[in-house]
């Protein structure tokens, strides 16, 4: 997620895996996200789950918050960059920015409507959608983190964001099933763009412009044709919104994006 290993400068603390280590780590990014103008009131627990399979993730609990840190997290040396990410999520949430507004998200959800039923795979590219969108706008706070503690390192974290593109389109069980993974494929791509793009990662951008271009001739054109306006959302996203602006925005976003999944894309700019 976001930024959880975009470098290998993470503070050697960090990496001696202990509870204690993590929660100076969490600290330390809680200082720094006061520093810039981003300060969480809430509690935060940190924890390591040795059996966690993705990098770690954040759960509110009770009046606060706890984040699950993965092993390989702590192995590898990264938790530290992971807490930032996670802590500009919690920052985002307890603040009641609106692009962490459940009752939007759940609003624009119920706009959506399909030819057929839904199938257990549309339900988890919806969810990881949404996610696309939350992640960019609390990245946007840990990237300024990164920056502030001498961690940016250009030519890695272009890399980095690159490892979400797909070069090739993903075949599925039938026809729709294929025709959601490609839409999803896009949008990853799409995603990494973007956030090269507000980043200002000119070099990686440039290569990464040239495999999206690539994937994008093995799509069908009608999908290829509606790439840009993802493209445009996610990097345009604005920091001052509003609940009800969010979840405009949000509503349009995934039914544009069922239209291209589902083939049922009308002719419209990008």
């Amino acid at each position: 997620m976001g930024v959880a290993t975009a470098s290998g400068k993470a503070s050697a603390k960090a990496r001696h895996g202990t509870k204690g280590d993590l929660n100076e780590a969490r600290d330390r990014v809680l200082a720094s996200m006061r520093r810039l103008g981003y300060p969480v009131e809430a509690k935060v627990a940190v924890v390591i789950d040795p059996g966690l399979r993705i990098m770690g993730y954040t759960r509110p609990v009770g009046k606060g918050y706890r984040i699950a840190v993965s092993a390989r997290a702590v192995e590898s040396g990264e938790a530290e960059m992971l807490l930032m990410h996670e802590l500009s999520h919690v920052q985002r949430m307890s603040t009641g920015h609106p692009s962490h507004n459940d009752q939007a998200i759940q609003a624009a959800y119920s706009t959506l409507r399909l030819r057929t039923e839904w199938e257990p795979y549309m339900e988890e590219i919806l969810h990881d959608i949404v996610n696309n969108v939350e992640d960019l706008y609390a990245d946007g706070i840990a990237f300024q983190v990164l920056k502030a503690n001498g961690m940016f390192e250009p030519e890695r974290l272009g890399e980095f964001l690159q490892g979400w593109m797909s070069d090739e389109v993903p075949v599925g069980d039938d026809d729709r099933h294929t025709s959601w993974l490609a839409a999803h494929a896009m949008l990853g791509n799409a995603r990494s763009l973007a956030q090269l793009d507000r980043l200002g990662l000119k070099d990686a951008f440039a290569h990464a412009n040239r495999r999206s271009e690539e994937f994008l001739r093995n799509v069908p054109k009608e999908m290829a044709r509606e790439f840009p306006y993802f493209c445009k959302l996610l990097r345009d996203l604005k920091e001052e919104t509003t609940d009800a602006g969010f979840q405009q925005l949000l509503e349009e976003y995934m039914q544009r994006f069922v239209a291209v999944a589902e083939g049922a894309v009308r002719k419209r700019n990008g």
